[in-house]
């Protein structure tokens, strides 16, 4: 009795796993023995890699790797990572039926049974190419962007939502007189004369609540001189919001022989949403 109730379970869970693959249709889902051929398939492999399954089954995964990484023996390796670790992450391009290429996120699980014997590899993935070309935009829009705020005339610095300094440009430590050293433990409040300081206060709220996407306010700032530590000078500051960041960049000063503001213009490259200048 015991036996057959086990049996019941046994054919049940495996009923239900299969009503799973068959209906996961975003992602593929298939089993390759130890040898890495392929012994299940599924509709969300089919989707995503073009093959029928009577086309590949008994066949090796090796097809859905790029000829570069078959040579490099990476199906191999991911197996092994896979027993050795107890998964195999797959993050790299793979090819389809048709020759095309895309960028698949997955991992691969070894299949042990009571016995303890390997039994072969479950590996799930899926399509990643949108993500992926979006990530190089992303990472190529902030390497512009360390370039423009590095070389920037203007003083331009990051900070977090709490006005903490993140990073600041050489522009920025020549207008405050302070390093990037000095000015990371410090805050925008720090630096602001307190008659200004509930104003600016007002309009970084209001960014960060979505009310304005950015800001400019004329106040005065707090900067070190070689004669002076503490004394103030005014500055335009505009902001800009983006992932809970805020900052400052002033962008004209009072010029030291007293004779009034010197402006500088504002730099006119466009900055990624995920750090505010």
């Amino acid at each position: 009795m015991v036996e057959q109730r086990r049996e019941d379970r046994a054919a049940w869970e495996g009923h239900l796993f299969r009503l799973l693959v068959e209906n996961v249709v975003d992602y593929a889902i298939f089993v390759v023995d130890p040898e890495g051929l392929v012994r299940t398939w599924s509709h969300g492999a089919e989707r995503l890699l073009g093959y029928r399954e009577g086309e590949i089954l008994g066949r090796t995964a090796d097809v859905f790797y790029t000829p570069e990484d078959v040579e490099d023996h990476l199906p191999q390796r991911e197996r092994q990572e896979a027993l050795a670790t107890g998964r195999g992450d797959d993050n790299r391009w793979h090819v389809r039926k048709d020759g095309t290429r895309f960028w698949a996120s997955g991992v691969m699980t070894p299949l042990v049974d009571e016995a303890g014997k390997l039994r072969g590899f479950a590996k799930i993935m899926r399509d990643r190419t949108e993500w992926w070309h979006a990530e190089q935009a992303r990472l190529e829009g902030e390497g512009r962007f360390r370039t423009t705020f590095a070389h920037a005339s203007v003083g331009m610095a990051v900070t977090d939502a709490e006005g903490r300094f993140l990073d600041a440009n050489r522009a920025y430590c020549e207008i405050t007189g302070y390093s990037l050293e000095e000015l990371l433990p410090k805050d925008l409040a720090s630096l602001t004369h307190p008659d200004d300081l509930p104003k600016n206060l007002g309009l970084i709220r209001r960014m960060l609540d979505g009310g304005d996407p950015g800001f400019v306010i004329e106040k005065r700032l707090s900067v070190r001189t070689a004669a002076s530590s503490g004394s103030r000078t005014a500055c335009r500051s505009c902001g800009t919001r983006g992932d809970a960041r805020c900052g400052s960049s002033p962008w004209s000063r009072t010029s030291r022989s007293g004779r009034g503001p010197r402006r500088r213009s504002p730099s006119r490259s466009g900055w990624p949403s995920s750090v505010v200048t």
